[in-house]
């Protein structure tokens, strides 16, 4: 939610396509933290801002596809599909590459039905291989792993990493840092 709270923290202090861009933002990372109404709260205000341009529409397609398939739709599956042609035609690589990692996240675990009336996720293999290609061409494999990984129940996810508590006296209660030690027989100001 941090993510979402920034970018709309970032919107409100930006005009124009710069604050789309941040709602854009925003959206997705309600998306991805499994907000959807915070993302569909969001993609109303983006739409309130009556950007034009085909990579806006494209964006709030995209955005909006997820929103349709948290809550189960069948117009996200055809959605996504448009999103998808609307990507390769402006050809923007990375943001196909996300709404094809969307569409796979977010339509696969709420069994969005295709056309042929199978409830398989939205992106077929070829789909999944195609964002893998394009993550590879611009020399970004590593994302793979994060952003095309089968989403796990938060449940079943692991905590994250935590640091040690500090032992003995290397931190005050407050956090404000290492105590220095007394120092024996000297007085404040004795030299």
């Amino acid at each position: 939610h941090d993510a979402r709270r920034y970018a709309l923290g970032a919107a409100t202090v930006s005009l124009g396509a710069e604050r789309g861009y941040e709602l854009t933002l925003a959206a997705r990372a309600a998306l991805w933290a499994g907000d959807r109404d915070g993302a569909a709260a969001t993609l109303d205000d983006l739409a309130s801002l009556g950007l034009a341009g085909r990579a806006m529409d494209a964006a709030r397609s995209t955005l909006a596809a997820g929103v349709e398939a948290m809550d189960g739709t069948s117009d996200a599956a055809e959605r996504y599909r448009s999103a998808a042609e609307a990507w390769r035609a402006l050809e923007l690589p990375l943001h196909l590459c996300l709404c094809l990692a969307e569409a796979d996240r977010f339509g696969r675990p709420n069994r969005i039905e295709q056309a042929d009336g199978q409830a398989d996720g939205i992106v077929q293999e070829d789909g999944i291989a195609e964002a893998k290609a394009i993550l590879a061409e611009l020399g970004a494999d590593g994302l793979a792993a994060r952003i095309l990984a089968p989403i796990t129940a938060r449940s079943d996810a692991e905590p994250p990493g935590r640091s040690p508590r500090p032992i003995g006296r290397t931190a005050r209660p407050t956090g404000e840092g290492r105590q220095r030690p007394a120092s024996r027989g000297r007085r404040p100001g004795s030299g």
